[in-house]
């Protein structure tokens, strides 16, 4: 059975490679079935294909389904900007770059960040290690140090984090960032950011992202 499934992903793993030429060039059905050595590899290529197909349209649900939860997250909290950071390798997301991102009117986007290892920083570093909510209700005078990029650059005066946990590893967080002010983040808004952080991994688990 290991020899199986080693067969099997190293077949896959071909017909990757292979699509990848075909998109390079122009080439048809036809033309493409008498690339092929048999009707078999060309039912395979096929088949791969249509997974091809069915995955990413349940990435783009996915991804759509944990806009909105976002969205609802930066209304129920009035932050000028949400993000969810994920480590799932086989969804090309990394924790270094925000998955989902969003803005309030006029806010600057933070994906410029991705140049941060972000899990030696000391906010994440401090969810790593107590598994709960960091909540900053003044950035620049925190004993947690946050980016100096995120207060200089990007104006972020308070915010909150939220761990993403998973067979016991932080595989992510969520942000919660607000520009104008400093500020107290009130027991609805925690627990806004907490319903959040389930209704987050309760998708990632119905689309098979973390298992």
């Amino acid at each position: 059975m290991p020899q199986t499934r080693y067969t099997i992903k190293v077949a896959y793993r071909l017909l990757e490679e292979f699509d990848h030429v075909l998109l390079a060039g122009s080439f048809n059905e036809g033309m493409i079935h008498e690339l092929f050595f048999s009707d078999f590899c060309f039912t395979s290529y096929v088949h791969y294909k249509k997974l091809q197909t069915e995955r990413g349209n349940k990435m783009n649900e996915t991804i759509s389904d944990l806009q909105l939860i976002l969205e609802d997250l930066l209304q129920l909290t009035d932050a000028s900007r949400t993000t969810l950071r994920i480590d799932i390798p086989e969804q090309n997301s990394n924790i270094d770059a925000p998955l989902i991102e969003v803005l309030a009117p006029g806010i600057r986007s933070i994906k410029s960040l991705a140049k941060l290892e972000q899990r030696k920083l000391p906010t994440v570093m401090f969810m790593e290690e107590n598994r709960c909510n960091l909540i900053q209700e003044d950035c620049a005078n925190s004993d947690v140090s946050p980016p100096k990029d995120l207060i200089q650059v990007y104006g972020v005066k308070a915010q909150m984090l939220g761990p993403l946990v998973w067979d016991h590893k932080l595989v992510g967080f969520i942000s919660v960032h607000y520009t104008p002010s400093t500020r107290h983040w009130s027991q609805n808004e925690i627990t806004a950011l907490d319903d959040v952080k389930e209704r987050v991994m309760t998708r990632l688990k119905q689309a098979q992202w973390v298992r």
